[in-house]
């Protein structure tokens, strides 16, 4: 039965994992196109025209590292993965994430699926667990994308592979964090839209805090509580030392995420 559930969420879900694979792969690709035309381009003096703050809130602290000034490839590939990588890797964690609970309940099924001969915690886990198996394959075809992107349009400034698979280990526990959040949202509220919006908001109010917390040095500390505080792509490129506490972190909020998912959802009163 666990295993039909798990076929049966992949299915259904087979859309959005696909175009997501599909599109990442593909801006992956496009990034590292573009990189020809834009190597004369003199980023590191557009960059010294940015405040400083708003250097790091945008692009990240990881600029202010030797190796990052010192490479126009790494502050040009570092400016599209702290900008669009995340937003897109957590905008699929809470529209998959959210989606397991939402959509069956927006559809009427909910309550014939927890008919069948399984509890309501594995029933959950199993479809958290079709979540990170999907995520996994769209992470790849990110990361897929821009190890050819690399190999095929910057050969003379390469980059290991292990920087860009361990760059991607922190993306795919990004998304499934911001699946958690919206699993969470979903055995609350129930209805998609609902359980999409207030995850949405979410998302939102973490990238507005971490923003926030790099620009006002007082309030850095509301930082901690933004999963953007914990995306740090520059500093592996920079250094080659994986971010550990911060994979950490992210790994522990889609736990602890998917174990409170289970226990609301285990209590909830379900008519649809």
């Amino acid at each position: 039965m666990t295993l039909h559930l798990l076929l049966h969420t992949l299915r259904h879900r087979r859309l959005a994992i696909f175009w997501f694979t599909v599109g990442l792969f593909i801006l992956a690709l496009l990034v590292m196109a573009l990189w020809p035309s834009s190597r004369d381009l003199d980023l590191d003096a557009f960059l010294d025209t940015m405040p400083e703050a708003a250097r790091a809130a945008f692009l990240g602290r990881g600029f202010d590292s030797p190796a990052i000034e010192q490479s126009a490839f790494l502050q040009y590939l570092g400016s599209q993965l702290t900008t669009w990588l995340p937003l897109l890797a957590a905008y699929f964690g809470m529209w998959v994430g959210g989606g397991v609970i939402a959509r069956a309940y927006g559809r009427d099924t909910l309550d014939v699926l927890l008919a069948q001969p399984i509890t309501r915690e594995r029933f959950l886990l199993t479809r958290l667990a079709a979540v990170a198996l999907g995520a996994l394959v769209v992470v790849a075809g990110a990361m897929l994308g821009l190890l050819l992107g690399v190999a095929a349009w910057a050969g003379d400034t390469p980059i290991p592979a292990s920087d860009i698979v361990l760059v991607h280990v922190q993306l795919l526990l990004f998304g499934l964090a911001a699946a958690a959040i919206a699993a969470v949202v979903a055995t609350i509220l129930l209805e998609p839209g609902r359980t999409y919006g207030v995850s949405a908001l979410i998302v939102v109010a973490m990238y507005v805090l971490y923003l926030v917390s790099e620009v006002v040095e007082p309030l850095e500390w509301l930082g901690f509580i933004s999963l953007f505080r914990y995306w740090r792509p520059l500093e592996q490129f920079a250094t080659g030392e994986f971010a550990a506490v911060e994979a950490v972190v992210l790994a522990a909020v889609a736990v602890v995420g998917a174990g409170l998912a289970v226990v609301l959802f285990r209590r909830r009163d379900i008519v649809t």
